[in-house]
């Protein structure tokens, strides 16, 4: 049943059940889509803001323990290469 059905004689009901071409055209929601993108745009600038320090962090932790593994792997290999001599 369709909600924008505002009557309630039966006899109307059933003529607009029958014939939903009577029934005035849907027309898309642009304000809630509107609404919805100045929302979405509003907490996704202040989370993005919020995280960044935190991602920043992490990705400078990353390189920071990257860097360390490869300098240790290097140390392991000069200790490899001084054993052979």
């Amino acid at each position: 049943m369709d909600h924008r059905l505002l009557t309630t004689d039966p006899k109307e009901m059933a003529t607009v059940l029958e014939h939903p071409e009577m029934l005035p055209p849907r027309r898309p929601h642009l304000g809630s889509f509107v609404i919805g993108t100045m929302v979405g745009g509003i907490v996704g600038a202040i989370v993005g803001t919020a995280l960044s320090p935190y991602t920043r962090g992490v990705f400078v932790g990353l390189y920071h323990l990257l860097n360390r593994r490869l300098s240790s792997a290097e140390r392991d290999q000069l200790r490899f290469e001084l054993l052979l001599q």
